[in-house]
């Protein structure tokens, strides 16, 4: 269990890479040495998405908002924020239904010897007309304790079709 929770913190690592779209515009933040905004950016992209009311794929345009925060305390520890906002439409070339996509992803952790992260994740694409529309959400909680032990653990992921 206790490489589980390293595994979930490098993997959040990873996921957090810059994008390579020639639309990307990073905006300036204000920062300190104990408190910095490290990016925050917007930028269009094409992506795919499983359709798991109709069958198929959706193809999506849409444009990404990301923020990532960084905090150190002064007493050795760290809390990193992390907010991702999506919005864009598409299509399921198989079906022909339209879709108007919308994401929340909010994330936070706390680390010092042990760690806390909490994230939310709500993802809806809405079908234009009578397609049902699906609905992609996530509730995550992670404690781990200076000895590296799980104290505290709770993942709802849900894929629902209305």
């Amino acid at each position: 269990m206790k490489n589980l929770a390293i595994l979930g913190v490098a993997a959040l690592g990873i996921a957090c890479d810059s994008p390579t779209s020639p639309n990307t515009k990073a905006l300036a933040a204000p920062a300190t040495a104990a408190n910095a905004v490290l990016f925050n950016i917007k930028f269009d992209a094409t992506t795919f998405a499983p359709d798991n009311c109709n069958g198929g794929g959706i193809v999506l345009t849409a444009t990404w908002h990301e923020l990532f925060a960084l905090t150190f305390d002064g007493a050795g520890g760290i809390h990193v924020k992390q907010h991702i906002n999506v919005q864009g439409q598409g299509s399921n070339p198989a079906t022909g239904v339209e879709y108007v996509a919308a994401e929340t992803f909010n994330d936070e952790y706390n680390a010092k010897v042990g760690f806390e992260e909490t994230f939310t994740l709500h993802y809806n694409l809405i079908a234009k007309g009578s397609a049902p529309n699906a609905m992609l959400a996530e509730d995550f909680h992670v404690t781990v304790n200076a000895n590296g032990d799980v104290t505290s653990f709770h993942d709802n992921f849900r894929i629902m079709c209305q």
